[in-house]
């Protein structure tokens, strides 16, 4: 049986529209998890965020739950490309109201937001999808740019200077 804060997530997601599966833990995250589709990006690739909740800080926060919102990008960042990256994502990362795009050493570019819940049921709906929705704005309005740098298509400076949310970077 899943812990009740991902079976309400899993019920109130499906009853928005959202097509949600759950996902069996592992021993390295032990916990069902969520896997939840939304709309196709620009290019029609599948767009999936993994909803995780984070059981094992229970020891030390007693009165909340921290769930987890993970997109792995369907593109990676070229070894020449990361300081470029990592330009252009501390100028779109400031400009997110939750979470932050990164990017690990093998290449893999993510975005990534935490929501910490507290233990009172009757906030759950409004914040798993409100988190959920601030996930996908992340995605729609800066995932291109950021596809855009990490495979060299643009510059971090061409990209900043493309988009007007964004200060564009000193050369």
């Amino acid at each position: 049986m899943a812990h009740p804060l991902i079976e309400h997530a899993e019920r109130t997601l499906a009853e928005t529209g959202f097509r949600v599966q759950r996902v069996a833990g592992t021993p390295q995250l032990p916990g069902d998890q969520l896997l939840i589709s939304i709309a196709s990006d620009p290019q029609g690739r599948d767009r999936l965020i993994l909803l995780t909740l984070y059981e094992g800080l229970a020891d030390e926060i007693d009165d909340a739950h921290l769930l987890q919102y993970f997109v792995r990008m369907p593109f990676e960042v070229a070894t020449e490309q990361r300081d470029e990256l990592a330009r252009f994502l501390n100028l779109v990362n400031v400009r997110l109201p939750l979470g932050a795009y990164g990017f690990l050493f093998n290449g893999m570019v993510f975005f990534r937001a935490m929501a910490m819940l507290t233990v009172d049921t009757s906030t759950w709906t409004k914040l798993v999808s409100e988190y959920l929705f601030i996930t996908v704005f992340a995605l729609d309005a800066f995932a291109e740019g950021v596809e855009a740098v990490a495979t060299g298509r643009m510059t971090a400076l061409e990209a900043s200077e493309a988009d007007p949310r964004l200060d564009p970077l000193d050369e």
